[in-house]
């Protein structure tokens, strides 16, 4: 018993038709009546009755069916199995960003790989750039991507790190602050007033900027959580000049002097998944074709 005596068995069987079988497998009349009575042969017992030209199943042809039609769907699920793997078309993605840092370019880098690897599983979430290196070391995350807080990206050698962009800083206050009618501030001109902040442990401190935090600080995990504080007028937001929050109508945003920040993409330096690759793979046309 073989595939293709099934296939020619369960075709038959549909039409009750040894011509109209041989049609849709591309098959003579002769053929299908071979393969299906070797198929007999090998079970011992008739599938098909056939009186006066007609083709009828019999009742061990029809308990046969139902079992042919789920080998033939399991041998079907295995050849595809095989064939993803193959091609590398399964698995899953890991990503993970600091706040906002790469909203306007993700979406479009993800819209991409999905065309190329579209059963490929593709997670998402925001989290603190301490908690996504971690969690890159840990194997949690394939990819994230994080602002480069003094350097600190650079200091662990086992990470691969793509540059994705250069920004800058940029305070976002309420209209009544009293530096929303400067055209620029440096970070010494914060350092007196009240500040909403994402909480990154101890990478405020790496930056060599750091003389504008001080203790009048409120550290929040999540951006939008850090926009509702600003909204609320308990201080002033320091961000990279992309971040959505920098772009709300209602709220006043300040270019910061001399404050350029770096985001990376960053993943583990040890061979890649063809899914990982692909990802970067991606990435690095989508930044190619924005240069």
């Amino acid at each position: 018993m073989n595939e293709h005596q099934l296939r020619c068995f369960v075709t038959a069987a549909g039409y009750l038709n040894f011509t109209r079988a041989g049609q849709d497998l591309f098959m003579t009349q002769a053929a299908v009546t071979y393969q299906v009575n070797e198929l007999e042969k090998t079970l011992g017992t008739l599938l098909f009755s056939r009186q006066k030209g007609k083709l009828a199943l019999t009742d061990a042809g029809a308990v046969f069916l139902e079992r042919a039609q789920e080998l033939l769907f399991q041998m079907d699920a295995a050849k595809t199995a095989a064939h993803q793997a193959a091609c590398n078309e399964e698995g899953s993605l890991s990503l993970a960003t600091f706040g906002d840092v790469v909203l306007p370019l993700l979406p479009r880098v993800l819209s991409r790989f999905r065309e190329r690897m579209p059963l490929v599983h593709v997670s998402l979430r925001q989290s603190l750039a301490h908690e996504i290196v971690s969690g890159i070391y840990q194997g949690d995350i394939d990819v994230g991507f994080v602002t480069g807080y003094g350097g600190y990206v650079e200091s662990h050698d086992w990470l691969r790190s793509i540059p994705v962009m250069m920004d800058d800083h940029v305070a976002v206050m309420t209209s009544d602050h009293p530096l929303a009618s400067c055209s620029k501030v440096s970070f010494g001109d914060l350092a007196g007033f009240p500040q909403v902040l994402l909480s990154e442990k101890d990478l405020l401190e790496r930056e060599p900027s750091q003389e504008y935090v001080n203790e009048r600080r409120v550290l929040l995990q999540d951006p939008q959580s850090v926009e509702v504080m600003v909204r609320a007028g308990y201080g002033l937001c320091v961000c990279v000049s992309h971040a959505p929050i920098a772009h709300r109508d209602d709220l006043v945003t300040v270019p910061i002097e001399g404050s350029p920040m770096p985001i990376w993409a960053c993943c583990k330096k040890a061979p890649a998944t063809p899914a990982l690759e692909a990802f970067l793979d991606v990435l690095d046309e989508e930044l190619s074709a924005a240069e």
